[in-house]
């Protein structure tokens, strides 16, 4: 079996004791014990409005819980984080946390927070691109030697544009990867620093390389352009995930947590 199936049937038994419990709910309105919650979110980005929402607008204090809000900045570091009992909550790519399970880690999936893939590429509007007017996967040839920014080393990021070289003949080693961190300071690094000629990189990054005029997206995940692979993930992209000790037992603020969230 390979690493990606292994990993997608991971996800779907994580998804199967999510699904496990949700069907244990009852018709009274959940409650949990008062407990604190840690919950991932990304800075500079709309982030888990999931969660912004429910802690401003009292939805977590309904329910009997309190929402601590902690931002992290990649799968990679929120699993690491997770893990670590740091938080109790976090939100990312549904491959990373399948990968994380086929290597050991003991968590679940508790939810989606978002269907479709939220990256995308974008480059510095003074990166020659030959052969851009080829398309998706020719136009990655122009991407060898270059330096690539993405959230963290080891997160979804590189992980798709690692996909993306292997469609255009490349191979990781061909390129750079450095981290770059949020939306604002990939945008420094690229486009003002010039630290990276690429990035791959979610929302606003898009919109401040069309504002300034200093960088464009060449490759957007968000609308199934690059490998058909990462097309056909569109439906559970983005998730949330916990430890499974906590999920099992503590099945009163899950529902709380799930009630809140939705």
């Amino acid at each position: 079996m390979t690493a990606a199936l292994s990993s997608r049937f991971a996800c779907a038994a994580a998804a199967l004791a999510f699904v496990a419990f949700a069907g244990q709910a009852g018709a009274q309105t959940p409650r949990a014990n008062g407990e604190t919650v840690g919950i991932q979110n990304y800075a500079s980005t709309t982030g888990n409005m999931h969660a912004i929402v429910a802690k401003e607008k009292g939805f977590c204090e309904k329910y009997n819980f309190k929402c601590e809000i902690k931002t992290i900045n990649s799968t990679s570091l929120g699993l690491q984080a997770l893990v670590g009992k740091t938080i109790d909550f976090t939100q990312g790519g549904a491959d990373l946390v399948g990968a994380a399970v086929v290597a050991g880690a003991d968590v679940v999936i508790v939810g989606t927070s978002l269907p479709a893939n939220v990256l995308s590429v974008s480059v510095r509007t003074d990166v020659a691109l030959p052969n851009r007017s080829k398309g998706y996967p020719a136009m990655m040839q122009d991407f060898k030697g270059k330096r690539i920014g993405v959230a963290a080393r080891g997160t979804s990021s590189e992980k798709y544009f690692n996909a993306m070289l292997k469609d255009g003949g490349l191979k990781p080693e061909d390129v750079t990867y450095v981290a770059v961190g949020a939306p604002n300071t990939t945008y420094t690094a690229l486009a003002i620093g010039k630290q990276v000629d690429a990035a791959v990189m979610y929302q606003p990054l898009t919109q401040l390389c069309q504002f300034n005029k200093t960088c464009e997206t060449v490759i957007d995940m968000t609308i199934g352009e690059g490998p058909k692979s990462l097309a056909a993930t569109i439906g559970a992209n983005v998730i949330f995930a916990a430890r499974r000790e906590m999920v099992e037992s503590n099945p009163k603020l899950m529902e709380a947590f799930y009630a809140a969230m939705t």
